[in-house]
């Protein structure tokens, strides 16, 4: 970082790796498949929905697969990458893509479901932010008070804060994080929602039990 310690080279190769473990982490995987599921049977997609939709989910997951790139679970202090501009890159694709699939449901005013399932996941992702963040000073001390600083958790930066690259992008450690397993889940979602869509606008208006009449 800019007039601070490079703190990935600074890491001792002997540190025990950091694991954030909490309930939230271990249900997470469940929770997104019921709420998908849920979405889907109450989305009343449109075209203009499924074009917005998509566009966030894509771009949610791409943020996920850069992070996932540069992540390496080996006790070193990831600031690379998108790590250099914001903490929590993974969070933050996933709550872009929470926001895509919000706008692929469409339901903003029929018993307020969009707005409920973002509210719902922001809050989700806040508290594991900040019971991650406490476990993450506790393991890395001043060095990791001193990359909060200069990065911010959630709204990145333009300029990265890093003058150290430190490794670079990897598609193996997008594999070796099963990254690809997520953004393949959230593509057969989105071939759902599109599938829905073309269906309703063939007759089957019963797919969409929430849509207008």
């Amino acid at each position: 970082m800019q007039n601070t310690p490079h703190v990935a080279a600074a890491q001792d190769e002997a540190q025990p790796s950091f694991r954030f473990a909490s309930p939230l982490n271990r249900a997470r995987p469940k929770a997104h498949g019921v709420l998908v599921l849920a979405a889907l049977v109450v989305a009343a997609p449109t075209h203009l929905s499924n074009l917005i939709g998509v566009a966030l989910i894509c771009l949610g997951a791409g943020i996920r697969l850069w992070a996932s790139g540069y992540l390496r679970k080996s006790g070193k202090l990831c600031t690379a990458g998108p790590y250099a501009h914001v903490r929590h890159p993974l969070y933050l694709g996933t709550m872009v893509m929470a926001l895509g699939f919000g706008v692929l449901i469409n339901q903003w005013q029929r018993w307020y479901l969009t707005p409920i399932l973002l509210a719902t996941v922001i809050l989700l992702y806040v508290v594991q932010i900040v019971l991650e963040e406490r476990s993450l000073r506790r393991h890395y001390g001043a060095d990791y008070r001193e990359y909060a600083r200069m990065v911010p958790a959630l709204l990145p930066r333009l300029r990265r804060a890093s003058a150290d690259p430190g490794n670079g992008f990897e598609w193996s450690q997008v594999l070796r994080n099963r990254e690809h397993l997520r953004a393949l889940w959230a593509l057969f979602a989105v071939v759902l929602f599109v599938v829905k869509t073309e269906l309703v606008r063939a007759g089957l208006s019963w797919l969409s039990p929430l849509s207008p009449r």
